[in-house]
C-alpha cells in the first residue's frame, strides 16, 4: 500500500487528479477490473467511478467497455499510456533550459554594462521651485556651479542664508552670469566668496551640486527639472560650465560699483574682442615700448576713439578719479594689475604681474582718455623689474599736465 501511495503522489504531480491516479494504479496492479470492483480496490466513491474511468479513457490511460452485466475498465501499458506525456514534460525541461540561458545572457550583459540603470527626473512647479533649490543648496558637501540669467539669479538672491551655510562646509561656490547683471540687486545679493563670472553667452540657468545632482530652471514660465544622482549628466554640464569659466570675465573687483559703472567697464573689456578694435591692440602689443605715450597720440587717440565711437567710453564729464577707479577695475580683471595716481596728482602708475605687453592696450586708452580731456602726457616704462611685482611685472609712469 506504501508502494501504491508514492506511485499516486507521483501521478498526481503528472497532472491526474487523486482518483484518476488510485484507479490507474488499482489497474495496472489486479488487471481487468468491473466499476464495482475498481471502485472496491481503489477506495473510490461508487458515485465517482463511472466519471473517473471515462476520464481515464480520455486521457488514452484506460480502455472501457461495456458487458451485459457491467462496466470493465483495462488500463494501457505504462509505456504507451505515458509516452505523451513525457514529451510533453521533455518539451516544458527544454523550454525552462532555453528560458534560463537567455536570463542568464540579460544577466551578464547587464555587468558588462557596468550596472546600467535607468534614471528618472522630477518636475518642479514655479512655487515649488525656490525651496528644492534651498534644500539642495544645503545638502552640498563640496562643490556648487551654476550658470545664471536674470531669472535664475532671482531665485539664488533667495537662497542667500543656505549659501552662506554651504560656505562654511567649505563649499566652492561659483557663478557665471550675464553681462547686464553685473552689480545687479540680484548678484549682490549672492554672499562674498562667491566666485562670479560674467559672459554675453550666459542663458538660461543650470545649476550642478557635488557634480552629480542638476537642476534646471525655466525662464519663461519659473518651473523646474531635477536630476538626482545624475552622474553622466552632471559631468557633462561640469565639462560645459570650464569651458564657459575659463572664457568668461571676473567681476569680483567691481562688486563695489555702481551697476553703472560696473557693466560700462563690461563693456569696454568685452569691445576689445571685436574686428578693428582687436587688430589695433595685436598691432600695439607687438610693438615696441616707445610707442607708448611717444606716439603723438596715435595709437592712444585711434584706441579711445573706437571706444568712444561705440557710445562705451567714459564721460568726459565725469571726474578724473572716478574715471582712474575704472580702469584700475579693467587692470585687476584683465590683468591682475592695478591703476592709481600718487597723492600730488601729477603722477598715474599701471602695473600688473604680468608681462609680454599685457597692460598695453590699456594703458593706452588711458592715455587717449587723458589727452581727450585735455591733458599732456608723458609716459616711461620702468626699465627695472617692478617693486610690487618683481622680473614676472611690468610697470609704466604717465605723467600729467593740464594743456
Amino acid at each position: 500500500m506504501e508502494g501504491e501511495s508514492a506511485l499516486t503522489v507521483s501521478l498526481e504531480e503528472l497532472g491526474l487528479s487523486r482518483y484518476e491516479a488510485r484507479a490507474y494504479v488499482a489497474l495496472i496492479t489486479k488487471g481487468t477490473m468491473s466499476a464495482g470492483d475498481l471502485a472496491f480496490y481503489s477506495e473510490i466513491p461508487r458515485a465517482k467511478i463511472y466519471s473517473t474511468m471515462k476520464k481515464l479513457a480520455s486521457k488514452n490511460l484506460a480502455i472501457t467497455s461495456n458487458t451485459k452485466s457491467a462496466m470493465v475498465c483495462t488500463a494501457v501499458r505504462p509505456e504507451d499510456a505515458f509516452d505523451g506525456i513525457i514529451h510533453e514534460q521533455i518539451q516544458k525541461v527544454t523550454a525552462m533550459n532555453a528560458l534560463v540561458a537567455d536570463l542568464k545572457n540579460i544577466s551578464e550583459m547587464n555587468r558588462r554594462a557596468g550596472d546600467s540603470e535607468e534614471k528618472r527626473y522630477m518636475q518642479i512647479g514655479a512655487g515649488s521651485v525656490l525651496p528644492k533649490l534651498q534644500e539642495m543648496t544645503i545638502n552640498a558637501e563640496a562643490s556648487i556651479i551654476i550658470t545664471a540669467d536674470d531669472g535664475g539669479l532671482g531665485l539664488l538672491s533667495g537662497c542667500r542664508d543656505q549659501l552662506l551655510a554651504a560656505q562654511k562646509k567649505d563649499v566652492s561656490i561659483r557663478c557665471i552670469i550675464p553681462h547686464g547683471e553685473v552689480c545687479s540687486e540680484s548678484h549682490r545679493a549672492l554672499p562674498r566668496g562667491v566666485e562670479s563670472r560674467a559672459s554675453h553667452d550666459a542663458s538660461g540657468s543650470c545649476i550642478v551640486f557635488d557634480g552629480t545632482d542638476v537642476m534646471i530652471l525655466d525662464g519663461a514660465d519659473g518651473r523646474g527639472a531635477v536630476f538626482e544622482s545624475a552622474s553622466t549628466l552632471g559631468s557633462a554640464h561640469t565639462a560645459i560650465f570650464e569651458k564657459a569659466w575659463s572664457e568668461s570675465m571676473p567681476v569680483d573687483a567691481l562688486a563695489d560699483m555702481a551697476p553703472e559703472d560696473a557693466r560700462q567697464i563690461c563693456r569696454i573689456i568685452s569691445a576689445t574682442g571685436a574686428g578693428g578694435l582687436q587688430y589695433l591692440l595685436e598691432e600695439m602689443a607687438g610693438g615696441a615700448p616707445r610707442n607708448v605715450g611717444n606716439d603723438s597720440g596715435g595709437h592712444a587717440a585711434r584706441l579711445y576713439g573706437l571706444l568712444e565711437q561705440d557710445g562705451i567710453a567714459p564721460d568726459s564729464k565725469r571726474p578724473l578719479a572716478e574715471v582712474l577707479g575704472m580702469f584700475d577695475a579693467i587692470m585687476q580683471i584683465m590683468c591682475s594689475g592695478s591703476a592709481c595716481m600718487d597723492a600730488g596728482g601729477r603722477n598715474v602708475t599701471v602695473e600688473s604681474p604680468q608681462n609680454s605687453n599685457s597692460s598695453l592696450p590699456w594703458v593706452s586708452m588711458l592715455e587717449g582718455c587723458l589727452r581727450g580731456r585735455g591733458y599732456a602726457i608723458r609716459t616711461v616704462r620702468q626699465s627695472s623689474p617692478s617693486p610690487k611685482h618683481g622680473d614676472a611685472g611690468e610697470r609704466f609712469h604717465i605723467r600729467i599736465d593740464k594743456n
